[in-house]
């Protein structure tokens, strides 16, 4: 909370101000949106490509762009990105791989 001391005029007083930031009420709940999926995990193989990785994640609504991260040699690094038209299509791609395999999301050797 910001504070600022006020000399009151002529008197010799002094006094707080507190100043708050105002929140209006929240009448509706903003849930984060993405389009761009981050996919790792698949083979390193030249014969992966870009359409081979568009052909796993075409099912699931428009795509805009697809890429496999490569190396200075262009060899692939194993992981890549899938960019969506809809948001709600990258949603359904997140949600399908996370109940299918749940190692999607990276190492879970301190998960209970």
């Amino acid at each position: 909370m910001d504070k600022y001391d006020l000399s009151a005029e002529g008197d010799g007083k002094t006094g707080t101000l507190t100043v708050l930031e105002y929140q209006a009420k929240k009448t509706t709940i903003h849930k984060r949106s993405f389009n761009n999926v981050y996919v790792k995990g698949f083979p390193k193989e030249e014969s992966f490509t870009e359409d081979s990785l568009a052909e796993l994640f075409k099912e699931f609504g428009e795509l805009q762009n697809v890429a496999i991260m490569r190396d200075g040699t262009g060899t692939s690094k194993g992981f890549g990105f899938v960019c969506f038209a809809e948001p709600a299509a990258a949603e359904k791609a997140t949600q399908y791989v996370l109940r299918n395999d749940p190692s999607a999301l990276g190492d879970k050797e301190d998960a209970p």
